[in-house]
Protein backbone atom coordinates (compact mmCIF):
# COMPACT_ATOMS: atom_id res chain seq x y z
CA UNK A 1 0.00 0.00 0.00
CA UNK A 2 2.65 2.15 1.01
CA UNK A 3 4.89 1.43 -2.12
CA UNK A 4 2.14 2.63 -4.42
CA UNK A 5 1.53 5.43 -2.36
CA UNK A 6 5.14 6.92 -2.83
CA UNK A 7 5.14 5.84 -6.70
CA UNK A 8 2.21 7.73 -7.25
CA UNK A 9 3.67 10.98 -5.27
CA UNK A 10 6.89 10.37 -7.30
CA UNK A 11 5.04 10.47 -10.56
CA UNK A 12 3.00 13.43 -9.34
CA UNK A 13 6.54 15.47 -8.37
CA UNK A 14 8.39 14.75 -11.73
CA UNK A 15 5.24 15.93 -13.30
CA UNK A 16 5.08 18.94 -11.40
CA UNK A 17 8.88 19.64 -11.93
CA UNK A 18 8.58 19.21 -15.49
CA UNK A 19 6.12 21.70 -15.82
CA UNK A 20 8.19 24.11 -13.53
CA UNK A 21 11.03 23.84 -15.82
CA UNK A 22 9.38 24.16 -19.09
CA UNK A 23 7.35 27.22 -18.39
CA UNK A 24 8.06 28.91 -22.01
CA UNK A 25 7.38 25.63 -24.04
CA UNK A 26 3.98 25.39 -22.21
CA UNK A 27 1.03 27.99 -22.19
CA UNK A 28 0.20 29.94 -18.98
CA UNK A 29 -3.07 28.82 -18.72
CA UNK A 30 -2.32 24.98 -19.25
CA UNK A 31 0.26 25.58 -16.48
CA UNK A 32 -1.43 27.07 -14.33
CA UNK A 33 -4.58 24.41 -15.14
CA UNK A 34 -1.78 21.72 -14.65
CA UNK A 35 -0.67 22.84 -11.31
CA UNK A 36 -4.60 22.97 -10.05
CA UNK A 37 -5.09 19.61 -11.05
CA UNK A 38 -1.65 17.80 -9.59
CA UNK A 39 -2.59 19.84 -6.27
CA UNK A 40 -6.09 18.49 -6.12
CA UNK A 41 -4.87 14.75 -7.11
CA UNK A 42 -2.39 14.96 -4.41
CA UNK A 43 -4.95 16.03 -1.88
CA UNK A 44 -7.21 13.20 -2.97
CA UNK A 45 -5.04 10.63 -2.75
CA UNK A 46 -3.73 11.52 0.64
CA UNK A 47 -7.33 11.97 1.87
CA UNK A 48 -8.18 8.30 0.39
CA UNK A 49 -4.93 6.99 1.96
CA UNK A 50 -6.18 8.19 5.41
CA UNK A 51 -9.78 6.40 4.50
CA UNK A 52 -8.37 3.37 3.77
CA UNK A 53 -6.37 3.23 6.64
CA UNK A 54 -9.09 3.76 9.07
CA UNK A 55 -11.40 0.82 7.44
CA UNK A 56 -8.34 -1.50 7.76
CA UNK A 57 -7.47 -0.71 11.43
CA UNK A 58 -11.29 -1.19 12.17
CA UNK A 59 -11.27 -4.53 10.18
CA UNK A 60 -8.33 -5.83 11.92
CA UNK A 61 -9.70 -4.67 15.03
CA UNK A 62 -12.92 -6.91 14.15
CA UNK A 63 -10.44 -9.85 13.29
CA UNK A 64 -8.90 -9.31 17.18
CA UNK A 65 -12.09 -9.17 18.37
CA UNK A 66 -13.35 -12.11 16.96
CA UNK A 67 -10.52 -14.23 17.19
CA UNK A 68 -10.38 -13.59 21.02
CA UNK A 69 -13.83 -15.63 21.28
Amino acid sequence: MESILIFIITIIVLAYKYLKENKGKIFAIVNKLGLKIISIFLISILVLAIIIENVTQKLLNELEKQNAY
